[in-house]
Parts: structure tokens; sequence; C-alpha cells
């Protein structure tokens, strides 16, 4: 597997632990308004062992520093390509590992504090929440998974157009060099059309994510009810992770015919096998 699509492999992974999460958390909700226990109110302690909390704190931690992850290194490919080049998949699997190991870190510092705010008996601590359990509401005091998400994301997009910038620039000095190496030219394309990818999910993901979570931002400083944007915003966040799937998967052949392996189970025709083994030994250097 090449290593850039090692980076959309922990994309994936960290959307389909968020799924599962939406979903127990989803279950867990209309459980609540079904029974009519919805109203209930509980400690912010007890909110962080429901069942959802852990794994929906983590999962989204971990998709957007995915998104992030993405577009550093696709700047790292552009403006060092040769040093690129070099990089082996330990490269991919070190750096998608330490995003997954900076959102435990963060889960686990979450806790930590609703933990500590408890044990100091404070004010905020004996404040109670909905039984719904709503991630805002446990962390009440710095609102951090807002800002951890909205800011990450944003600076997907940011360092994104540095290095399509930088892309451009690149881009036209290699082609005014006469006699550029064939398998050099087909790794610049293959680059060409990761970056182009990448910048395409980059747009989805400001005005799928960035922009509703700075409307419900705007709407809570504006002591407005969010009983709609909050509900339909969370909504679209989801809907920006699963088109960045279906984005890769529409621009990159091989992609394409990796999902079709995985789904149907059947071996690939000779000629999809033979044009794959011949890609990945022409982008080996990469």
């Amino acid at each position: 597997m090449k290593k850039e699509y090692l980076m959309l492999a922990g994309l994936v992974f960290a959307d389909c632990l968020s799924g599962a999460a939406t979903l127990i958390a989803g279950a867990y909700r209309i459980n609540l308004i079904m029974t009519e226990d919805f109203t209930r109110q509980m400690s912010r302690w007890d909110c962080v062992w429901a069942p959802h909390f852990v794994l929906l704190t983590f999962s989204s931690t971990a998709q957007v520093g995915m998104l992030l992850l993405i577009s550093v290194d696709r700047y790292i490919a552009i403006s060092h390509p040769f040093k690129y080049s070099t990089f082996t998949r330990k490269y991919s699997l070190l750096m998608v590992g330490m995003c997954f190991g900076l959102a435990g870190v963060y889960t686990a510092t979450m806790i930590a504090h609703v933990f500590f705010t408890i044990a100091n008996n404070t004010e905020n601590s004996k404040k109670m929440v909905s039984a719904l359990c709503l991630m805002c509401d446990v962390d009440k005091v710095f609102n951090s998974y807002f800002y951890i998400r909205v800011i990450t994301a944003s600076l997907s997009v940011i360092i994104y157009f540095n290095a399509w910038y930088i892309y451009r620039k690149y881009n036209r000095e290699m082609v005014s060099v006469e006699g550029f190496l064939f398998t050099a030219r087909r790794l610049q394309q293959f680059q060409c059309r990761i970056t182009t990818t990448v910048g395409i999910c980059a747009l989805f993901t400001f005005g799928l994510y960035i922009l509703p979570n700075c409307l419900i931002f705007l709407a809570n400083q504006m002591q407005s009810s969010t009983d709609f944007v909050a509900p339909v915003g969370w909504l679209i966040n989801c809907c920006n992770f699963v088109v960045n799937v279906f984005v890769y998967s529409i621009r990159h052949q091989d992609i394409r015919d990796g999902l079709k392996l995985l789904f149907t189970g059947r071996e690939l025709m000779i000629g999809q096998s033979r044009r794959i083994s011949a890609e990945t030994a022409v982008i080996m250097i990469s």
C-alpha cells in the first residue's frame, strides 16, 4: 500500500469509529426519549461514563487530526518532493499513530479535567446536566471539544492552501524542464492527483464542518436557541467525513478497485491486477 493511502486508511478508520460512536449515542438518546427519561438530571462525571462519551470524544478528535495530518503530508510532499520520495510506509504509520495517540491523550485529559473538577467540589462541579449527555454540556468550562475540532480543521484548510500555492509554482518549474524522466513524470502526476483530491476535501471541510460549527458557536454567544441549529450542524459535520471517502474513491481507480475487492470478495481481473502492479512499481520511489 502506498504511504499516501495509509493516511487515507487512518482517516477512514477514524470515520468508522466516529460512526459507531454516533450510532451508540443516537441509540442511547432515543431510548431516553422513548422512555421519557431525557428530562432527568445527572452529574458531568456520570455523563463521562455514558456509552458513547469516551469513544465519541476520541474518534471526533482523531478525525480532525487526520484531516490536519493529510494536509501536512501534502505540504511536505510538495515543498520537499525529493526528500519525501525517500519516505517509507513507516513514516505514514508513525504519523497516523501519533495522531491517534494525541487523540487518546486529549480524551484522557478531558476525563481527568471532569474528575478533578468534581474532586475540588467547585461551583461548576455541582451543576447538573441533561441525561442526554451532550458533549458541550460535559465540557462546560473551556468548551475545548469545540475549539479542538474547529481550530484543527481550519488549520488543515490553511496548510493545504499553502501546499497548493507551492505546488502551482513547483509544477510550472517541472513542466519547463526538458527530458523529464518518465518515472518522475508519473510520480509527479500521482502527487498532482492526490494533492487535488485533498484540495477538494479541504473545500468540503470548510463548507460542511467549519462553517456549521462557527454558526453554532455564534448562536451560543448570542444566547439564541440552538435546538434546531445544533442537530442540523452535527448532521452536516457527519456528512463531511462520508464525502471524503467518496471523493477519494471517485478520483482514484485503484481505490475503487480495492473497494470492489473488499465488498464483493472477487479477485481482480488480470488487466486490473497488472495495471495496479505497474502503478505500484512506478510509484515505488514515493
